[in-house]
């Protein structure tokens, strides 16, 4: 099964490291397309530039490859550099702008609330105004995990944070999502008692993200890539190897990549 994010199977994944680590653009260019619609979503939890973000992550996660070991997922590896640039430029945003008002409805019930009447325009404006406000620690898990669809380790990873720590950071944000989403719908942010309203937020919030067609990395990254490979003086036999591998050529490898 494809894993969220464009970069299809652990196997796959592996192809594509080994294949920029032999040089190939064309991997490269595999990878970054991958994760192109994440990095534009991550870069706007930072409120920087997309491309910006892009070239400071690939750049470093390039010339940082030989310390990558598989303890995590390549991706899971990849967007720990973008957090960390991410964190460290993250500029003030201003306040989205108040969604409209939903009718008031005294159902309390939430099942299936995406498809029901009372969901109108202004409900996926609610739903990001709502993740727009959270602390930036809750917001990224809670992007992460629930918006982006990654597992809960491997997002925990990507963000440096224990088991514990993302637990916790994930329940404040799905409580302060749930707490605005019943003000928008003009009822008493009780307590959940059945959990009922909280499985709904998540069910809302794996519905934001849509996929469109990749992008072409822009000309800085591919020369980022192309100045890291010269740098690193490959062979050409092995350039072939990796074009290769990004092609699906040749049997895919297996276990842990061999060290840079």
């Amino acid at each position: 099964m494809g894993a969220p994010g464009g970069l299809g199977t652990a196997q796959e994944e592996l192809a594509l490291y080994e294949g920029v680590r032999l040089g190939s653009e064309r991997a490269f260019r595999r990878l970054v397309a991958g994760q192109a619609g994440l990095v534009a979503r991550m870069a706007g939890l930072y409120g920087v530039d997309a491309g910006e973000l892009a070239r400071w992550t690939w750049g470093t996660a390039l010339h940082g490859l030989g310390m990558f070991t598989w303890n995590s997922s390549f991706r899971a590896w990849v967007i720990g550099i973008l957090v960390a640039h991410g964190r460290a430029a993250a500029r003030p945003q201003p306040p989205p702008p108040s969604p409209p008002r939903a009718t008031a409805t005294p159902s309390t019930s939430w099942a299936g609330l995406a498809w029901s009447p009372r969901w109108q325009a202004g409900g996926w404006e609610a739903v990001e105004a709502a993740l727009a406000a959270l602390p930036l620690a809750e917001r990224e898990v809670v992007h992460l995990h629930d918006a982006e669809g990654w597992p809960a380790r491997e997002a925990f990873d990507a963000l440096g944070l224990t088991a514990g720590e993302g637990d916790r950071l994930l329940a404040a944000g799905r409580e302060r999502v749930r707490c605005a989403l019943a003000d928008w719908l003009g009822q008493a942010p009780g307590p959940d008692t059945d959990g009922s309203q909280t499985r709904a937020v998540v069910e809302v919030l794996g519905l934001l993200v849509r996929e469109g067609a990749a992008p072409t990395p822009d000309r800085e990254l591919l020369a980022t890539f192309r100045a890291w490979r010269a740098s690193r003086r490959i062979s050409l036999p092995r350039r072939l190897r990796g074009a290769l591998l990004a092609r699906g050529a040749l049997p895919r490898p297996r276990g842990r990549a061999a060290g840079a």
